[in-house]
């Protein structure tokens, strides 16, 4: 019994708002939406209380019907007027839904002026709605006044990137830097936000620039390590294989063997694979095991991949949207707060599947060129769970093994998909 069913069933005992809220929290971490959604319904209804409202909202919206958590969260709003928290999830909820959210995010805004995460959500419901450079000039402002703001930088990029102005992507950072050199975290962000560009080359140069005004940080090393898994043609370069603390090593763990990989060192590379997965069981990581498995001749590799029991593929089709626009509304980013259509900071990654609950979700994240999520709607989930079929290799303990209960990697079927504009 999960800890979400043995928390409704004391409900009869303790039937009260704070133990409801507890349920609903319970509930999203373990997938139990819908055990615990007529509870918060009944409660909501019976205490008038605007956070179970918002908690209904929550789980709804974690369910993916959109109409409903809308609906949960105007009653929440209603009662809690003032309430910051239950104004940003409003809002976020509405620009999932493909609902033109700016009015929304005005209200929360006005409640909240120097949140920044309500800043960034304002700023991606304009994209969104084709505000693009309203949205930059308005984060750029913002920037000018607070150049402090990492997580304003680092999302300013990204909309950046995705308005067709990737070369301006660190204008803000650049401007920062300018005024306050020594500022160890802008260094550290501009260096992210090359890496997640792939603009790998500027990565050494940043860190020479950043070393010659005097700053060092822990993270150079990284960088300096990720530089060399692209470009170096050792097999082994001191910068990516020397001797480094624990959290240096396990950062460049995943690159050790993406550079095995380039270098075509494939007897190097298995045994190393099998060492990472002890600590890395990221899809990224599984990718590149598979490559080098099906390279190396491995049996995993059958076992992986070519079992067909694992795989299936079905025409979903018919359940698409016909239109391009109702198809961008059926197809949603990620993250709620970058709303945004297209992601080049994805870009190389392949496509990964999210299971949980040894079942497939209601929603599936594709991390890749297009992070997106798919929003499977109720016509179309039994034709994409014929689809998709999940599996649990443990790579550690060789062929055959399954894991029950999680899902650490799943194959997608491709799927010719064709629309009509």
């Amino acid at each position: 019994m999960s800890q979400t069913a043995a928390m409704a069933a004391n409900l009869s005992t303790s039937f009260n708002a704070d133990t409801l809220a507890d349920l609903a929290g319970k509930a999203l971490e373990e997938g139990e939406e819908e055990q615990a959604l007529p509870y918060l319904e009944r409660g909501a209804k019976h205490f008038a209380s605007p956070l179970l409202w918002q908690w209904k909202a929550l789980l709804e919206r974690s369910l993916d019907e959109h109409e409903a958590a809308l609906a949960s969260f105007e009653q929440a709003a209603r009662q809690a007027p003032g309430d910051v928290s239950i104004a940003h999830g409003h809002a976020r909820t509405a620009m999932e839904a493909g609902l033109d959210a700016r009015p929304i995010y005005a209200r929360a805004l006005a409640l909240a002026p120097r949140n920044g995460q309500i800043m960034v959500g304002a700023a991606a419901a304009r994209v969104a709605m084709g505000e693009g450079e309203r949205a930059i000039e308005d984060l750029m402002a913002t920037l000018r006044g607070a150049p402090a703001w990492i997580y304003g930088h680092e999302q300013l990029a990204q909309i950046m990137a995705t308005q067709g102005r990737a070369s301006e992507a660190t204008a803000s950072l650049d401007q920062a830097l300018a005024s306050f050199p020594k500022a160890q975290p802008l260094w550290e962000a501009l260096l992210n936000v090359q890496l997640r560009r792939g603009a790998y080359e500027t990565l050494l140069p940043i860190v020479a620039k950043a070393r010659s005004a005097g700053v060092d940080s822990p993270e150079f090393a990284i960088y300096e390590g990720i530089h060399a898994a692209e470009f170096e043609q050792d097999v082994r370069p001191p910068a990516l294989f020397g001797a480094f603390p624990e959290a240096v090593d396990r950062a460049l763990g995943r690159w050790r063997v993406r550079h095995l990989l380039r270098a075509g060192a494939i007897d190097a590379l298995i045994p190393l694979i099998h060492e990472e997965m002890q600590r890395d069981r990221t899809a990224e990581l599984w990718a590149y095991a598979a490559t080098a498995w099906r390279l190396a001749g491995d049996p995993r590799s059958q076992w992986l991949e070519e079992d067909e029991r694992l795989v299936s593929v079905a025409d979903i089709t018919a359940d698409l949207p016909r239109s391009t626009s109702s198809l961008r509304r059926f197809v949603r980013c990620t993250s709620p707060e970058e709303n945004i259509w297209t992601s080049p900071f994805g870009a190389g990654r392949r496509p990964t599947v999210r299971c949980s609950a040894g079942s497939i979700p209601r929603s599936v994240t594709c991390a890749g060129p297009l992070s997106v999520r798919w929003s499977v709607t109720s016509r179309s989930f039994q034709a994409l769970t014929r689809a998709i079929q999940c599996s649990v290799p443990d790579a550690t303990a060789g062929s055959g093994s399954r894991e029950a209960g999680r899902c650490g990697f799943a194959r997608m079927g491709i799927i010719p998909i064709t629309s009509t504009r």
